[in-house]
């Protein structure tokens, strides 16, 4: 099995995660993965091979905690009112309701949305270290 490191102290903002799975995956420099959740549910198929019954790639989230912070509610926050300000881009009643879930205390940060993209992943293991 093939394991990945990602290093949460280098990441203190959303593209820096995206800048830091670019180096880890060996993306073409024409082929960049841009800062989207999308994007990253994307790529992750690539790690999804026909009849593998187990994890084909690890990744090892080292200083978790650091990223959990940086992209977590603020994060969050500033993320979905740059949505808000482009209409016509966005289902803009959606993208409210997660800003009003947010600050409820019952929404889903940046870092717990991509812990959920990574899970939808069978044939990846992360681990958060």
């Amino acid at each position: 099995m093939k394991t990945l490191l990602l290093d949460g102290s280098l990441i203190r903002q959303i593209p820096d995660f995206y800048d830091q799975l670019n180096i880890l995956m060996d993306r073409d420099k024409t082929f960049l993965l841009a800062p989207s959740l999308d994007a990253l549910n994307d790529a992750l198929y690539e790690f999804s091979p026909r009849g593998a019954a187990t994890s084909t790639v690890e990744f090892q989230w080292i200083d978790h905690e650091l990223s959990r912070e940086a992209l977590g509610y603020k994060t969050t926050l500033e993320w979905l009112r740059e949505k808000v300000n482009q209409p016509g881009t966005f289902n803009q009643n959606f993208i409210n309701q997660q800003i009003s879930d947010l600050k409820n205390g019952v929404g889903k940060t940046y870092f717990e949305i991509i812990l959920e993209i990574f899970a939808d992943h069978p044939h990846i293991k992360l681990v958060l270290a």
